[in-house]
């Protein structure tokens, strides 16, 4: 899978079996830009580390807030970077990918434990939302914020009730006009990896404007598997908005017969996480399939086969 942004909250890298857990992702995710929140390192040997995992990359870092470097940003040389603003919870930046003549703004987050300085995060939100720098261009937001946002987003429903710090943090995404990437993975991107009263919720997002929408109507948020960390890696994969001729889609029978016909759909049904009302959901999950089920065609079906399909499909048109 081919990434180009992520925001990790990596619980501490100062122990050489989360570097090289990260190091291990890091090969095979191959991102050119991106965030790593929650690292524990101090200065200077922040910058150690940065240069044995990122060579030749550069970075910033929120250190004039927190001596433990509460957000570090990293990014490949053939990406432009210009930082914004920076605060204790927050990192913003208007960012060049390699290849756009446009730009757009990030801002990674690492939301405070306590409700009371995670309002002053939403106000710094909505206040950037209007910000001559950011407004016009496409905006995402990501990292951890710290708070659910829905009842499904805890895993136990006992242990979850729409207060007051659930209710600001609604009120501060509809106010900067944020709303989630659709996204696939578990919805759940925290464990407190207990055997005996396991918990886990949704404290990691990427949230994105309108605009973002319109210019990367493809985009896809990914959360993957905490590995290391109590947390998921979340990453976001850009699909250019170019129109290309659609094919149309077949569905042929004798993939029923296919004993993993069943559980290759199943699994990929429910990876799938859209955002909106169920009907819009299901039609998204069955339009992603048609690609899941195109690739089963492509590895599990004859030449001889395939052929025999095309001729067929000629036919057709010819009639």
């Amino acid at each position: 899978m081919y990434i180009d942004i992520f925001c990790w909250n990596v619980r501490g890298f100062n122990k050489l079996s989360h570097r090289s857990g990260f190091k291990k992702w890091l090969s095979s995710s191959k991102p050119i830009f991106g965030g790593l929140i929650e690292t524990h390192v101090q200065q200077p040997k922040n910058v150690k580390f940065i240069n044995n995992l990122f060579p030749g990359w550069l970075f910033d870092d929120n250190y004039e807030f927190s001596t433990l470097g509460k957000i570090w940003i990293v990014w490949h040389p053939s990406v432009k970077v210009q930082i914004i603003t920076k605060s204790l919870q927050m990192i913003s930046c208007e960012v060049t990918l390699p290849g756009s003549d446009s730009s757009m703004i990030f801002s990674f987050i690492y939301a405070a434990n306590l409700e009371v300085l995670r309002n002053e995060l939403w106000e710094e939100l909505i206040s950037l939302s209007t910000d001559t720098r950011v407004v016009g261009k496409a905006w995402a937001v990501l990292g951890d914020f710290n708070q659910v946002l829905h009842p499904n987003e805890h895993s136990s429903l006992d242990g979850f009730t729409v207060d007051r710090a659930t209710r600001d943090f609604r009120q501060a995404l509809l106010n900067s006009e944020l709303a989630d990437l659709n996204f696939r993975g578990s919805t759940y991107t925290w464990w407190n990896k207990r055997s005996v009263n396991p918990v886990a919720k949704k404290l990691d997002r990427v949230l994105v404007n309108d605009l973002w929408l319109e210019i990367f109507p493809t985009a896809m948020a990914f959360f993957g598997a905490p590995d290391f960390s109590d947390h998921s890696s979340t990453s976001i994969a850009l699909s250019p908005s170019t129109q290309r001729q659609k094919k149309a889609f077949k569905f042929y029978n004798y993939l029923l017969e296919n004993p993993d016909f069943i559980a290759v759909i199943c699994s990929e049904w429910f990876s799938l996480n859209f955002v909106g009302s169920d009907m819009f959901r299901v039609s998204k999950k069955l339009k992603a399939l048609k690609k899941t089920i195109r690739d089963l065609v492509e590895r599990t079906t004859p030449g001889w086969k395939k052929e025999s399909m095309k001729l067929i499909s000629y036919c057709w048109i010819d009639r």
